[in-house]
Formats: structure tokens, C-alpha cells, sequence
């Protein structure tokens, strides 16, 4: 099996390797867009607010 991983990543071009970084970022933004807008429904502040509210609460900057 392990040679099997190595022959196929030996034998993927830039581009299949593009696609596939591609592929897997694109899913974890829809992820990340859909917990934006479930944190939004659930609490009922905008995305903007949200983010005062992280930068407030790590201490970056008092937003409040």
C-alpha cells in the first residue's frame, strides 16, 4: 500500500495537484461560510458585529 502512495504521488502532475488543494480549500470555505451564517442566525448579530466581537475578546482591540 505504500508503494502505491508513492507511485501516485510520483506519477501527479502540478496540475492534479492544484486541483486538489483546490478541491479541499474550497470545501473547508463553504464550511467556514456556513458557520458564519449558523453563528449569525443563532445569535443574531451580522458577520461584522461577530468580528468586533473576536478582535474584542483576543484582546487585539477594545471594538466595544
Amino acid at each position: 500500500s505504500n508503494d502505491e502512495s508513492e507511485l501516485m504521488w510520483n506519477t501527479m502532475s502540478c496540475f492534479d495537484i492544484i486541483f486538489w488543494a483546490f478541491f479541499f480549500y474550497s470545501r473547508w470555505a463553504m464550511f467556514g461560510i456556513a458557520v458564519g451564517l449558523l453563528t449569525g442566525y443563532a445569535t443574531g448579530t451580522d458577520f461584522v458585529d461577530q468580528l468586533k466581537i473576536i478582535v474584542s475578546n483576543l484582546g487585539i482591540a477594545d471594538l466595544e
